[in-house]
């Protein structure tokens, strides 16, 4: 059977295109400049600081999660047409949200204070460093500013119009980096950080409510919009969760079980892996969520057929950046990094293998656009529980390396609960899953090149 287009169809096609160009192209952008600033400041400041930095954002981002409504994915799903009283309810909520959330990075600080004094946190781990009690109460007031962000953006997001969401994002990027530049004439420590960070978020939030297009954002409150986001609300609430722990609970193991400096180099790898899985996250959420809502509004038939149109682009990419940072990482990050953080390509390698898992992010956009977050708690919680018995046996028998090789295979364990769930909402097909394979061979090819390349030139 020949399929055939109507026009809300080609117009849909056209849109999910120009969408993921501009994300791959914001995306591009924005991690240049992340990568720069990472190289440059990796010179400036001690590892310790990359780790006391990403313990105190594990802080402000599991809170998030743990009290994670689903703000704007309710808005970016709604049947019908958006309404002043839907939006900002939605925005009043939000607003409590970063108030509580601050509330809640403070008691963290100040249980950290206690232990510290207590003498209850391992000796030489990150989490005894001094500065990191200060760290975390000044960062995390970066949920107040979040707080007040537009729900312009979600609006923006729901009509794939990414353009105007990438020249916010990347106005504030640089922006956050004109600051880290600018204290970095005064001061060589975690601060620089800190304050780049927080000059990221309150960049954000302004153009989001000056330049954004849509519903002005005000104090309003309405029962029923209420009653709707948190029915919808509640199983993103515990998916968010159980998210959170699962994809971050390898830095919380590993900052307990290595010493500062050392955990300092896992998140140097750990940043550069997250560089390339956050392209699929990104295509995820600004581009396959949207897309797939609106197909289930317009004609849930064709829901399985759009989902591996934009699968199977974006599983080629992960398995051939799978195969080609399996086999380079190590020589590539020796040649950019100096000594300090050489144990991070080898690290970067061993994790780079969980990219073939990273796909499974558009289906966790699907589960969420057909009212089933549930389905990515099953998913979160067996990843938790492989997480929890893999890194501490791995750290145990074979130290740092088993630590990393644990953490990978948290995420493999995840493979057969993905196509499990993608069975029972109907849209798994063995011959579509198993297409990009050979792209993981290609990827070790190109990864063979480029260590070539890199041995002839030094």
């Amino acid at each position: 059977m020949t399929e055939t287009f109507g026009a809300g169809t080609l117009t849909l096609k056209r849109r999910v295109i120009t969408a993921s160009v501009w994300s791959l192209a914001s995306y591009g952008l924005a991690q240049i400049i992340r990568f720069a600033s990472n190289l440059l400041f990796s010179r400036l400041l001690d590892p310790e600081a990359f780790g006391i930095m990403a313990i105190a954002s594990l802080i402000a981002i599991g809170l998030q999660m743990f009290s994670d409504l689903g703000l704007k994915q309710s808005i970016v799903r709604h049947e019908g047409a958006l309404t002043d009283d839907f939006v900002n309810t939605a925005w009043v909520l939000q607003i409590v949200r970063g108030l509580l959330l601050w509330l809640g990075a403070l008691l963290a600080a100040l249980g950290l204070w206690s232990a510290s004094f207590m003498g209850w946190l391992r000796p030489g781990s990150v989490y005894a460093s001094p500065e990191l009690v200060s760290v975390v109460v000044v960062s995390s007031f970066a949920a107040v500013l979040l707080g007040f962000e537009t729900t312009k953006s979600a609006e923006a997001s729901r009509g794939l119009e990414v353009w105007r969401i990438t020249m916010v994002e990347l106005t504030s990027q640089l922006t956050g980096l004109l600051i880290m530049l600018v204290l970095a004439v005064w001061i060589r420590s975690v601060w620089i950080l800190v304050f780049g960070g927080l000059g990221v978020t309150l960049t954000s939030v302004i153009l989001g409510h000056v330049w954004l297009p849509g519903i002005a954002n005000r104090f309003r409150w309405d029962s029923s919009s209420f009653k709707a986001i948190v029915h919808f609300g509640k199983w993103i609430f515990a998916s968010s969760a159980i998210g959170f722990l699962a994809l971050n609970g390898d830095r919380l193991l590993l900052g307990w079980f290595l010493g500062a400096t050392e955990f300092g180099v896992y998140v140097i790898a750990f940043l550069l892996f997250s560089v390339v899985e956050q392209v699929f996250s990104k295509l995820s959420g600004s581009v396959a969520f949207p897309a797939l809502s609106e197909v289930l509004r317009a004609d849930p038939a064709r829901l399985k057929r759009q989902y591996y149109r934009m699968y199977r682009w974006l599983a080629l990419l992960a398995f051939a950046a799978a195969g080609a940072l399996f086999w380079s990482a190590d020589p590539l990050v020796k040649a950019i990094y100096d000594n300090r953080y050489g144990d991070a390509g080898w690290s970067l390698g061993i994790l780079a293998l969980g990219f073939v898992v990273a796909p499974y992010s558009m289906s966790m956009q699907c589960y969420v656009a057909l009212g089933r977050p549930e389905l990515i708690s099953l998913v979160g919680l067996v990843r938790l529980i492989g997480l929890a018995l893999a890194v501490p046996l791995g750290f145990h028998f074979y130290g740092f390396a088993g630590g990393v090789w644990g953490v990978v295979l948290s995420r493999l364990v995840c493979l057969p609960v993905n196509w499990f769930n993608n069975y029972r909402v109907g849209i798994f097909d063995l011959r579509q899953e198993l297409l990009p394979l050979p792209a993981f061979a290609a990827g070790i090819l190109f990864g063979s090149a480029l260590t070539y390349a890199l041995r002839v030139v030094h």
